[in-house]
């Protein structure tokens, strides 16, 4: 979660950057330039390749649709996969509906389960924006990705083992949105 605070920290050297969703502030906000600048500040820092998913803040994104964003993020997944660096991702922007105004992609349970059962078998890594909910235990289980990167919870930032997988939870922002967890 960077919440359009992409120029307040520097990307380190990569060969792949994964971004797990708000990108945005909010709802509103124009997507192309953040776009265009993830793509930037990326290949700045020797990237590759950029994977992308949106999360509950870029409800811009939803309404574009992934074949938009990936014209800008060629590797934007949305309940789908690709590969990189003979490394298999796989995408979902889910998060639990809540009352937020900031819902974009957000589903219950009971209807996300076609997303979540997209998730295929033998996956390297997956990125998600909640990778914290228990509807991803089993998930986890079943695909076995080596990494789990994740959002959306930001006082969760951190890194921890979650059966086989790693799970990296990237928010960026704190929960005031300010960069402080780099």
């Amino acid at each position: 979660d960077t919440h359009m605070k992409l120029g307040h920290f520097r990307i380190p050297p990569a060969d792949v950057v994964v971004h797990a969703g708000d990108l945005l502030q909010r709802d509103s906000a124009p997507p192309l330039p953040v776009l265009r600048l993830l793509a930037s500040l990326s290949a700045a820092a020797g990237a590759r390749h950029v994977v992308c998913v949106g999360g509950n803040h870029d409800g811009a994104l939803e309404r574009m649709g992934a074949a938009a964003v990936r014209e800008v993020l060629p590797l934007y997944l949305e309940n789908d996969g690709a590969e990189a660096l003979g490394l298999r991702f796989h995408g979902c922007p889910w998060s639990r509906l809540t009352s937020s105004a900031n819902s974009a992609f957000q589903r219950t349970e009971r209807d996300a389960r076609a997303w979540l059962d997209a998730v295929p078998d033998a996956l390297d890594v997956l990125v998600s924006h909640d990778g914290h909910h228990p509807v991803w235990d089993p998930v986890r289980e079943r695909a076995s990705p080596r990494l789990h990167v994740c959002g959306h919870i930001h006082f969760k930032h951190g890194v921890d083992a979650v059966g086989g997988t790693l799970r990296v939870t990237s928010c960026v922002c704190d929960d005031n949105r300010a960069p402080r967890q780099l």
